[in-house]
């Protein structure tokens, strides 16, 4: 419960209790309990309504109620995701890519550093390994 949280009415707490269902439900026994319950909450109500200052709720009161978990959370989450990047980074050399001669013969003709007849001969050759060494 926090401080913007409307407090706890005893009295209209110990009007509900008493009013525990003994007998048969009857709109008359409903509607006096409606009456005791408005009855009871009207000077808290009046109260409430002679403040004159309407608080409203925002998300960053919530925000606010729940950083005392969040933050603890988050940083223990950022903690344990350093420590994989970590732990995984370090298990193995990175090596470089295998790339093929038909990907390197691609990316050749797409930076202009293949000229497009090599590449068209490379795409239609029969034998693809004798075309490959025309497209270096």
């Amino acid at each position: 419960m926090s401080s913007a949280d409307p407090r706890r009415d005893e009295a209209l707490a110990h009007v509900l209790r008493e009013s525990r269902l003994s007998a048969p439900v009857t709109p008359a026994r409903v509607r006096a309990l409606s009456e005791r319950i408005a009855a009871a909450a009207a000077p808290l109500l009046a109260e409430r309504a002679g403040a004159g200052e309407v608080r409203q709720r925002t998300v960053w009161d919530y925000a606010a109620s729940w950083s005392g978990v969040l933050l603890p959370a988050g940083v223990l989450t950022a903690l344990a995701a350093g420590l994989c990047l970590f732990v995984l980074s370090a298990q193995r050399e990175p090596s470089a890519p295998k790339l093929s001669r038909s990907r390197i013969a691609l990316m050749g003709a797409a930076t202009n550093r293949v000229s497009s007849q090599n590449l068209i001969d490379f795409l239609v050759a029969s034998d693809p390994v004798a075309a490959r060494g025309s497209v270096r």
